[in-house]
């Protein structure tokens, strides 16, 4: 995995980390990010995390929560979901879900 650090203005340094996700449920991988996710703003509905759409591409919001990722592929880069969720770290997450 490649490593490389983002030089932030104000966040400071984030380490971004390559992932590689090849075998894993993506739709899992969704809910568990979505879940730790911070609230940006309040959503009033339901949450539908189900759909294919939201693995499909980009996601930078979704209901309400900073995602910021590409579920698209089989590699998934953590810079920014981390840098908008508090150093959440994504590689946890996912060595949780191959447990």
């Amino acid at each position: 995995m490649k490593k490389v650090i983002f030089l932030l203005f104000f966040f400071g340094f984030v380490q971004s980390e390559q992932i590689d996700i090849t075998g894993l449920d993506k739709k899992v991988i969704l809910k568990r990010l979505y879940h730790k996710a911070v609230r940006v703003h309040k959503f009033i509905g339901k949450v539908n995390l189900e759909s294919n759409e939201w693995i499909s591409g980009y996601v930078e919001y979704l209901y309400g929560r900073a995602m910021f990722i590409d579920l698209s592929g089989n590699i998934i880069d953590t810079c920014l979901y981390e840098r908008d969720n508090y150093n959440i770290r994504v590689k946890n997450i996912i060595d949780s879900i191959r447990k």
